[in-house]
Order: structure tokens, then sequence, then C-alpha cells
């Protein structure tokens, strides 16, 4: 299971939460090394100042934090402790508390934080007690994912779930009762249409003993559009100034340092835009699903490689809010869209069908549950 870019996973009477590190995490990484590396040899035909310095600095850390950082938790129900390790590349430092400190489990909504912040704020899940310091557990955006993570917690650790501000009440009882917040909204079963509507892009067929699923492109609907615009505004301002730059060397050299740095970082999330919305907007998928498993195939940005899930991988099959390949036009928040979200124990989520409308997602995700359900049942029989 997942939870932002936490997975968690419970064994028995053992649950363990460990940030993972997907693609956007070492890309920002690497850029957070790249931008280092170019001040550092600004400073080098500049004069050292304090601002480049410090600027230089955050940059490598923020790099080096994104690219080694380690952080797990693991909480143990027998022996009613909990472990956190923190480390870059490796673990630094182990904390070990008694589960007897924490007093509920706690689910932390941007609904609750101070009126101008919420979109800025992510969930978090955290332990917390009057005798100790909460224990933050994990964060992200999908508020659904929160409360499973959650409960999660509560049943191990037996302790009661509260929600923002609200009564902390025993596990059965808060799944009896909804929270006032939006986290009862987005944790609802989400109603699955009988069909297909008739102007629906998907394209579904049966081939043989294969059920085959065809998402189309969403194109350049949505945020899609307002990204590339962005990006191309970006990258168009950037050419501009260092084009005017070489034609009048007298403006580079006052510009030296530090602040040279501004163009190069907006050219450079100009061209981040203008890539993320290039691949979102002409990805397509084909899904096949049969007796091995299920097979996705992507098309839209090089070759069309088949990546093939065996049934014993696949936890679930399920439309969630997330993040991967969806429109994105700032850097301060983390935007989400439903998403068709294949769940394996080996290799992470697979997001795909990003700017498709919901409705049709959960059809088809419904459908390949069914068929893979049939084939399990086939199995076993």
């Amino acid at each position: 299971m997942r939870f932002g870019s936490y997975g968690w996973r419970l064994e028995g009477t053992r649950l363990t939460i460990r940030r993972e590190r997907g693609a956007r995490e070492i890309g920002l990484g690497v850029l957070g090394l790249l931008l280092a590396t170019g001040i550092g040899l600004v400073m080098r035909w500049a004069t050292l100042d304090v601002q480049g310095l410090l600027l230089l600095v955050l940059s490598a850390s923020y790099g080096v934090k994104q690219l080694l950082s380690v952080w797990r938790v693991t909480l143990y129900g027998e022996a009613r402790r909990v472990v956190s390790t923190w480390g870059l590349g490796v673990p630094l430092v182990r904390r070990t508390k008694g589960l007897g400190e924490f007093e509920r489990v706690e689910v932390i909504t941007p609904a609750s934080r101070p009126e101008g912040r919420e979109s800025f704020s992510r969930c978090e899940v955290r332990l917390a007690g009057a005798g100790a310091s909460p224990l933050r557990l994990a964060d992200g955006n999908d508020e659904g994912e929160a409360l499973a993570l959650a409960e999660a917690v509560a049943r191990l650790a037996i302790l009661p779930l509260r929600v923002d501000e609200g009564r902390a009440r025993p596990l059965d009882e808060s799944q009896a009762a909804a929270p006032a917040q939006a986290l009862a909204a987005s944790s609802a079963e989400p109603e699955v249409p009988r069909s297909l509507p008739g102007d629906s892009r998907i394209v579904v067929r049966q081939e043989g003993n294969q059920l085959v699923v065809e998402l189309p492109a969403p194109g350049w609907t949505g945020g899609f559009l307002p990204q590339a615009i962005a990006g191309g505004v970006l990258v168009a301002v950037t050419l501009g100034f260092f084009t005017y730059a070489f034609w009048h060397r007298a403006a580079l050299s006052s510009v030296m340092g530090a602040m040279l740095m501004l163009p190069l970082m907006t050219g450079g999330m100009g061209g981040f835009f203008l890539w993320t919305a290039w691949t979102g907007a002409t990805a397509a998928w084909r899904i096949t699903a049969s007796r091995p498993g299920l097979e996705l195939v992507r098309f839209g940005s090089g070759e069309a490689r088949p990546t093939r899930i065996p049934l014993e991988h696949i936890r679930d099959v399920d439309v969630r809010l997330h993040s991967e390949g969806g429109p994105r036009v700032g850097v301060s928040s983390e935007p989400t869209s439903p998403m068709l979200i294949i769940d394996r124990t080996q290799g992470g989520l697979v997001a795909l069908g990003v700017g498709l409308p919901r409705e049709e997602l959960e059809w088809v995700a419904d459908r390949l549950r069914q068929v893979l359900a049939e084939v399990r049942r086939q199995r076993t029989g």
C-alpha cells in the first residue's frame, strides 16, 4: 500500500512505513546538485559573496536530501514499541519509543491548517500524546490513503483515531461515524457506472481469453495546455535574456554571481513544464488482462515497451488521486488528479489514465478487478 511517496506494509504484528524514492525525487535531487555545481562555477569567476555561498549550500543540501535521505518507521504490535530511522544513504539516527507513550493516532488534513495555508499543506499521519512529542509517520496529498494508513496503525497499536481537531474515537466508532471533514467524502466508495458512456474514447474489447483496454491520450486539455504555455513563456524569457546579454556583455557582467542563477532556474523550470506537459498530453496506454496477469504498454513518448505484472504481484486495481504524470503549473504544491492505479508488491504503483473522466476510470478498474478475480478462482479451483 502507498501514501504519497511512502510505501507501507503490514506483516503479522509488524507495520513498516518507508519513504520510497521515485523518479520525481531523483530528478529534483539531480537538479539541486546541478544548480549547486553551476553556482560554484559562477563563483569562481565572480567575487565571493554570502548570498551565493548560502544558495550553493542550500542547493547542495536539498539535492543530497532528495537523493540519499532514508526514512523508515516500524511499529511492533506485540513488543509495543515503535522504531524510527533516518539517514543519508545509510541509517544514521535510530530512535525507539514505547507505544504506551502515545494516546492516539492523528490525521491532520489541509482543512485544519490556518486560513490561507490550506493549498500549501499536506495530509499527515502521526502518533500523538500529552506526554510525548508527536511522531510523524508519513505525509501526502491523498486523504483517503491517509485514512487507510491511520486505521492500520490504530488497529496495530490499539489506539483511538482522531481526524483534525475532532474527538478521538475508538477505531470501530470512527469507522461507523464519518468525520465532518472532506476526508470522509474522499474515502467513500465511489459509484461504478454500469457501462461506459456512448461518447467515451476508451476502447474495451475481448480477444480470446484476454481483455484489452485502450486508454487514449488526453491531449491538450485540462491543465496540460496552460502548463505548456507557462513553460514556453519561461523558456522564451530566458532565451531573450541571454540573447540580450550576448550582444551587451556589459549587462552580463553586472549580474554575475548568484543573480545569474535566476534566469537559469527560470529556463530550467520552463523546460520542465514543457517536457512534462508533452509526455502527459501524448501518453496513451494499452492494458491486457489475461491468465498470467497484466501487460501495460505506453505509447506517445518513445518506443512502446510492455510492462508485465504477474497476477501474484498485483495487490489492487483502483482509482485514486495521484500526481504522477498529472498537469503541473507550480512547484510549491503537488497537484493530483484521478488516475487508474495498479498497486503491485514489487516496483511500486503504476499510474495511468490521467486526464480521463473519473467515472470511466472507475468502470475500467471494476472490469479489470472482475477479470483478475475470475483468473484467481480458476487457478485455485
